[in-house]
């Protein structure tokens, strides 16, 4: 999801309210917001909704782009059961502005926003994720990307009387493990051993033809 917008005047504060049903990263002007991971976490969503707040006004300049990563994560898909809340991911977002001659304005998710599908093909808590690179959109949260292409964004009919400030450790990107073995099984699968049990995502290098 992806929005432009121009400031009005010299910027003196900016803060955001953003949470979703699913899991969110945000992005200003291409650089992400925040260093949350899996936000805005796990909760009984029936009943509570936790929404991450930031201060980004040094990210913010005259002519800015909001965009916003959405995946399913708990909400829409936990484990091998699908649709554990609900079948359709959502995010909400405030930003708040406050200039230097005392007006404010609000930015927020509205059905004036733009989205597309992008390279996270599926993604699941338990089950990892699918990725293809092919389907990037390089720039996307940059100021004045291209989106005549993308799809109208539509407001969903949720209640908000869920969302709460977060009250729960976030969780974070604590240290880099270097693996210790690179296996091939009989059927010719790749596993990479690390030596011990951990939650986190790979980095790697990879180079061949477009589509390999």
């Amino acid at each position: 999801y992806r929005k432009d917008f121009k400031a009005k005047s010299d910027i003196k504060r900016a803060r955001v309210y953003v949470s979703a049903l699913g899991i969110y990263e945000m992005f200003i002007n291409g650089k992400r917001v925040g260093d949350y991971l899996l936000t805005p976490g796990y909760t009984s969503y029936g009943k509570r909704n936790q929404y991450q707040t930031y201060d980004v006004t040094d990210m913010l300049g005259a002519e800015n782009a909001v965009g916003i990563a959405l995946g399913e994560g708990w909400y829409v898909g936990f484990s091998m059961w699908q649709d554990a809340y609900d079948k359709e991911a959502a995010a909400i977002m405030q930003l708040k502005i406050e200039y230097a001659d005392g007006t404010e304005e609000i930015i927020k998710t509205d059905d004036s926003w733009k989205y597309s599908t992008g390279p996270v093909i599926t993604s699941r808590i338990y089950h990892g994720e699918t990725y293809d690179a092919t389907l990037e959109h390089n720039g996307w949260a940059n100021f004045g990307f291209d989106d005549s292409v993308w799809n109208n964004a539509s407001v969903l009919n949720r209640t908000k009387s869920t969302l709460m400030a977060q009250i729960n450790e976030p969780v974070a990107k604590i240290s880099e493990i270097q693996p210790i073995e690179l296996i091939k099984t009989p059927a010719g699968e790749t596993v990479v051993d690390f030596g011990q049990n951990l939650s986190g995502f790979v980095r790697i290098k990879v180079s061949g033809s477009r589509g390999s």
